[in-house]
């Protein structure tokens, strides 16, 4: 342990070596201001006050740090204020301890109030001189730099802020140090003075990322132009627009610091995103290339749309109809684009790849075993998407994406009409519009194969497809067959059913096989009567004008209406 004579001249040495060109450079009136002592205007001797001599040289080290700040100045300032305050009001208890004649004993509760207030002092700017002396160096990362390394000065500028911040809390909650003051002050005025100095020094630093965000896009939106730019040019845009609405938002008067800080690094990370797509140095060529993908706007957008909704909890389906997954707080959502952005985490299969599970099971032939090989090919592609390392995956995403859309797309043109007895015209099956858009989306997976460096599996996986063709033809054409083959043999009788009873007199038509049983036609009567169709299904028939006569329900249309007739009357009766 140094003694604090060893401490002082530390202090005293690092403050002559630092400060002769900083004095130089800055407002000697503000750092005199801000570091003070003076009782009544004047400078007190050196040895008056030697025992708050070192506060007062921590003081001076941390004033020198802080008037170079760049961003958490207002609270800064505060603090550095409250503890100059502090060492002036210790300063005068001595100063009238020393003054009196005849001191009393009361005067030993000031005694100890004192003594104990500087090393509280002492204490905390011991601490906050840390955290300052880091941050009068900090601003942006210089041009060049990784997006670790933004990522590494969004966490300090934090952890910096959060430094000051736990020093202004001290200030209000240190016994002897609320003592010192006259009267003592309680910690519910400053608390909130800190509170709003934290805030304007918030969003005056997000005001200025969002200008130098606002020239990057401008930079961006000049480069040589293609379909990739002018789709990242449009995130940006989209992004740009959501995180302006943001000042206006936070508010210091109603402000939310779990939405603040991240809205801050946001921006900062945002920065650094742009900063490094606009790089033409080899040190970040993977990432320029990686940072105008869609995986990382779609993220980014994701983000904001967070941000500018203002909770700390967030589901992508209430804001956005890009799918997602839903964060349990806005930190963890803000560590999931850092992860996106490190590739710390890779890119997540896309949406689409789980609804083919559901869709085959809605297709009919002669589609159905196409469809299950365009599946087939999904998969594959998926299994070896997930095979690669995080930057290839990141490089695929959007063609795998591209497939996926595609080919759900055209398993959902697939529409069936629920009669299993159509007969399919396979002279136009590869001209309808499913098999376009089949044709389509197979061209849409050739071309991720090859954008996958797999155009050696391109081969077998065509065969497959056409191989379900035939099979689909193939199945198709025996069903038509044997349909046909059926039809041949039926004859249809169409039977007019007068309805007696139940809700009132009515009429049914219904067309029924001549072989079908009465029963079979007093079925078809009831799906026509929901509203009474137990009703219905416990009736009689009668034969027309004849209610003495009453048909068995195992007799055919044969049987009542004998044979070559194509239509009949019957009566219904139902109670």
């Amino acid at each position: 342990m140094h003694s604090p004579a060893a401490n002082r001249r530390t202090f005293n040495d690092n403050l002559r070596s630092a400060g002769a060109e900083i004095f130089r450079r800055m407002s000697s009136l503000l750092f005199e201001d801000l570091t003070g002592i003076k009782l009544d205007g004047a400078d007190p001797p050196n040895n008056k006050f030697a025992a708050t001599s070192l506060s007062h040289s921590l003081l001076l080290l941390v004033g020198l740090d802080v008037i170079q700040f760049r961003r958490n100045q207002q609270v800064a300032y505060r603090v550095v204020e409250r503890a100059r305050d502090a060492v002036k009001n210790i300063n005068g208890v001595i100063e009238g301890i020393s003054s009196t004649a005849t001191p009393t004993d009361a005067q030993w509760d000031a005694f100890d109030t004192y003594h104990k207030g500087i090393d509280e002092v002492e204490d905390l700017l011991l601490k906050l001189a840390d955290g300052t002396e880091d941050e009068a160096k900090r601003f942006l990362p210089e041009d060049g730099s990784t997006i670790a390394k933004w990522i590494e000065e969004l966490k300090d500028w934090e952890k910096n802020r959060n430094t000051v911040c736990e020093i202004a809390d001290g200030l209000a909650t240190k016994d002897s140090v609320v003592k010192v003051f006259d009267p003592p002050q309680e910690d519910s005025a400053w608390k909130s003075e800190i509170s709003k100095s934290t805030a304007e020094d918030d969003i005056a630093f997000l005001k200025d990322l969002l200008e130098r965000i606002t020239l990057r896009s401008t930079d961006v939106g000049a480069m040589r132009t293609s379909q990739k730019r002018k789709a990242l040019v449009k995130s940006i845009e989209k992004v740009k627009a959501a995180l302006l609405q943001l000042p206006t938002k936070l508010q210091p008067s109603d402000y939310k610091p779990s939405i603040g800080t991240v809205a801050v690094k946001y921006s900062f990370a945002i920065l650094g995103v742009m900063t490094i797509v606009l790089d033409k140095t080899a040190a970040n060529r993977d990432d320029t290339v990686y940072f105008q993908e869609k995986l990382v706007w779609e993220e980014a957008w994701l983000m904001v749309d967070h941000l500018v909704a203002g909770t700390d909890t967030y589901d992508a389906a209430a804001y956005d109809s890009t799918p997602a997954k839903s964060h349990a707080t806005i930190a963890e959502h803000f560590q999931h684009f850092l992860d996106i952005l490190t590739r710390s985490v890779g890119p997540e299969i896309p949406i689409e790849f789980w609804e083919l599970m559901k869709l085959p099971g809605t297709i009919h032939r002669p589609y159905r075993a196409r469809a299950l090989a365009l599946v087939q090919v999904c998969r594959d592609l998926v299994k070896i998407f997930r095979d690669q390392d995080k930057v290839k995956k990141s490089q695929f995403l959007n063609s795998l994406e591209s497939a996926l859309i595609s080919t759900v797309e055209a398993l959902k043109a697939t529409s069936y009409n629920g009669d299993l007895r159509a007969v399919y015209d396979l002279n136009s099956y590869e001209g309808d519009a499913v098999i376009t858009k089949y044709k389509e989306a197979q061209e849409t997976l050739k071309t991720c194969v090859t954008d996958f460096e797999a155009s050696d599996k391109w081969g077998d996986m065509e065969q497959a497809i056409n191989d379900a063709k035939g099979t689909d033809c193939d199945t198709v054409e025996l069903m038509n067959k044997r349909f046909e083959k059926t039809r041949s043999n039926i004859k249809i009788v169409t039977v007019t059913v007068d309805i007696k009873g139940g809700a009132g007199p009515q009429t049914k038509i219904v067309k029924v096989e001549e072989t079908a049983r009465l029963s079979a036609l007093r079925y078809s009567v009831a799906c026509l009567e929901a509203a009474q169709k137990d009703a219905v299904n416990k009736g009689t028939f009668q034969k027309k004008g004849d209610p003495a006569s009453v048909f068995s329900l195992d007799k055919s249309m044969l049987d009542v209406f004998g044979e070559n007739v194509s239509s009949g009357e019957v009566t219904l009766v139902i109670s």
